[in-house]
């Protein structure tokens, strides 16, 4: 996670740095030699020991140590998180435990629903290096951060302009093998979930459904009284699938290639027999069956979905634009600070 608060070009050490770099307490600072003073509402002394603490976690995990002009560049990485920390509390923002929260959890679910909490502090320990609690202190500093030129560039970065259709068409010629319909089948379903279930009452699943399907004539008017009455029955559930791509690894691996192979053999308005998937057991009728296809500008991106190809392209090129001057702003709000604080930086004790 890359500080947005550098005035250098950006590079791999930096983009690391910003990672791992800990605030340190001014009260640890007794008996320290000062390597710099940050005063912008207040003074603060950094110290060697504080600079020789991050210099020694970046050396950990990069197996070497730090150039000379590696070490100042964590110093100048602390003493902008300093200043970033004194303007914010000046203009009374700051991160609430629960926004802070909010985004602990946004970050474990994003590796999945079956994350866990404890496993994603064993995650966080394990791949960055730092504890929990460091972690943690390093997210609430990087959306401090983001609030602060969010709050103090609002303007700014609430006015970029949208992109040209010229630029939307050029991203789309360039583009243009990316932006296709893969195989689809779209499906409803009579089913019982059979997750949670022992081999035997799966079994007992399958031959209960089957038995449903069986007392009927096997027509699609029957299949289709079936599936209006699946809220009066105990017995069964119904459900239209959606759009199912042919190719999904994700699909295939939660349901199984037998069941997904099995619905791409059925054409338009044929229904299966019982179908068993790893999670259940199914009676599917296909309502629409898909070719691959190259996508047109004004074409939507998947079947169902409101998202045109032309939005799509607009909000990646609005989301890059955006970052760009959220970077911009960052460092020229990051310079103001600088250009009104008092800093001092005792090279020789570097």
């Amino acid at each position: 996670m890359a500080t947005i608060f550098q005035q250098r070009k950006t590079t791999v050490f930096l983009a690391f740095c910003a990672l791992v770099l800990l605030a340190f307490p001014a009260s640890a600072q007794i008996l320290d030699r000062t390597v710099a003073v940050v005063r912008l509402e207040r003074t603060v002394n950094i110290g060697n020991r504080a600079l020789n603490r991050q210099a020694a976690l970046f050396e950990s995990q990069m197996g070497r140590d730090l150039t000379a002009e590696e070490r100042r560049e964590v110093l100048e990485s602390m003493i902008n998180d300093e200043l970033i920390a004194q303007a914010a509390a000046r203009s009374g923002i700051d991160v609430s435990d629960s926004q802070l929260q909010q985004f602990i959890d946004q970050e474990r679910r994003g590796l999945g629903p079956a994350v866990s909490e404890e496993q994603f502090r064993m995650l966080v320990e394990q791949q960055i290096g730092l504890s929990f609690d460091d972690y943690v202190a390093e997210l609430r500093k990087q959306l401090l951060q983001q609030r602060y030129v969010q709050e103090t560039q609002r303007q700014r970065l609430e006015n970029i302009p949208e992109p040209s259709q010229s630029e939307i068409r050029q991203v789309f010629n360039e583009n243009r093998s990316e932006f296709i319909n893969p195989a689809l089948v779209r499906f409803r379903h009579l089913y019982i979930d059979t997750r949670n279930m022992s081999d035997a009452q799966k079994d007992a699943a399958a031959a209960r459904l089957e038995s449903v399907w069986s007392d009927s004539d096997g027509s699609a008017d029957a299949f289709t009284r079936l599936f209006q009455n699946a809220s009066d029955s105990d017995q069964y559930d119904a459900a239209d699938f959606g759009y199912m791509p042919q190719n999904d690894r994700q699909i295939r691996q939660i349901y199984g290639s037998d069941f997904v192979d099995t619905a791409f053999d059925l054409t338009t308005n044929e229904i299966s027999g019982v179908v068993r998937s790893n999670i259940g057991v199914h009676v599917m009728q296909v309502t629409d069956s898909r070719q691959p296809r190259f996508l047109e500008l004004d074409d939507q991106l998947f079947p169902g979905q409101d998202v045109t190809v032309r939005q799509n392209i607009v909000s990646y090129l609005m989301n890059e634009r955006l970052q760009t001057e959220f970077q911009r702003a960052g460092n020229d709000a990051l310079q103001a600070l600088r250009d009104e604080a008092e800093i001092t930086v005792h090279e020789s004790r570097l």
